[in-house]
């Protein structure tokens, strides 16, 4: 099985949130994965995809878990050239279903840049990225106090769930406090239940309500 992906460059946060906001509002009708990484206030690429058995286009699958592959943010980065992809264009791919849930893995999201600062250059992918990533408790173990000392202080490791009106104003607060990028955007539904658990009803009595996990996790600017 495969994840048939199509990507979404956009270079305006009110251009990003809208269409963000349309695909992930569709429901049941829409797509079964959406998300969107932001690499600066104004730029990002919305994601959307389904799952396929198989590809209509061979040429177009991508095996993004091979060890050569650039770290799958850094793929997606690239749809923001635009000598290469236009601005309005959407472009897809077929990536391997399990290769896909484990796009991220090899880079640990994009921390990874942080301990191998060149590790996504291409003599290291061909040489050594094979090794990545390394086991969380081996990075513990080899911690010195002042690298703990360091992350506990510098980076920033926040998750924040926000109502899906709020999105624009929660994306533009980040920028202007810790400029921290890539932001990780991920649509998050709550449905009206009995007991209704952490998160409060959604409002107006309706049965559910939408809501965007906002992820930060780097080196402020």
């Amino acid at each position: 099985p495969y994840c048939h992906l199509t990507y979404i460059p956009t270079h305006t946060l009110k251009d990003t949130v809208e269409i963000f906001n349309r695909e992930a509002m569709k429901g049941a009708a829409g797509h079964e994965f959406v998300e969107c990484l932001m690499y600066d206030r104004d730029h990002g690429v919305v994601m959307i995809g389904d799952m396929t058995d198989a590809p209509e286009d061979k040429s177009k699958i991508n095996s993004v878990g091979w060890w050569f592959k650039p770290w799958y943010y850094k793929h997606v980065e690239g749809f923001l050239d635009t000598t290469k992809y236009k601005p309005k264009g959407e472009y897809d791919e077929y990536i391997p279903l399990r290769e896909y849930y484990h796009r991220y893995t090899r880079g640990i999201f994009w921390m990874m840049e942080l301990i191998i600062p060149f590790g996504n250059q291409p003599w290291f992918r061909y040489l050594f990225g094979w090794m990545l990533p390394p086991k969380v408790s081996f990075l513990k173990l080899t911690q010195t106090e002042l690298i703990r000392k360091w992350y506990a202080e510098e980076t920033v490791v926040q998750d924040l769930l926000v109502p899906w009106e709020h999105l624009e104003a929660t994306v533009d607060h980040f920028d202007k406090c810790f400029k921290c990028y890539p932001l990780w955007l991920c649509p998050h539904t709550v449905y009206k239940t009995e007991p209704q658990g952490f998160l409060r009803a959604p409002k107006n009595g309706a049965d559910v309500e939408y809501y965007c996990d906002v992820g930060a996790w780097y080196v402020p600017q």
